[in-house]
C-alpha cells in the first residue's frame, strides 16, 4: 500500500472508505470526487465527500 501522502484522490476516497467499512460504517462517494471518477479526470476537485447509507437509508424511508 502506499503512504497516505502518495495517494491519489480517489485512493485515499478508497481508503478512507474501507476503513469506514471495518468498523460497520458504509458509505458513498459523492460530489466532486465522484465527478472525477466518472468524468475520467476531467473535473478537477480537491475534496473527498463521502454520505453514510445511514443517512441515504433515512431519507428514503423518511418519504
Amino acid at each position: 500500500m502506499k503512504p497516505i501522502g502518495q495517494m491519489t484522490q480517489l485512493e485515499l476516497a478508497a481508503f478512507v472508505q474501507e476503513h469506514l467499512r471495518q468498523r460497520g460504517i458504509d458509505s458513498v462517494l459523492t460530489g466532486g470526487a465522484a465527478v472525477i471518477l466518472y468524468s475520467r479526470n476531467r473535473y478537477v476537485s480537491r475534496d473527498i465527500d463521502l454520505i453514510t447509507l445511514a443517512v441515504v437509508r433515512r431519507q428514503v424511508c423518511v418519504r
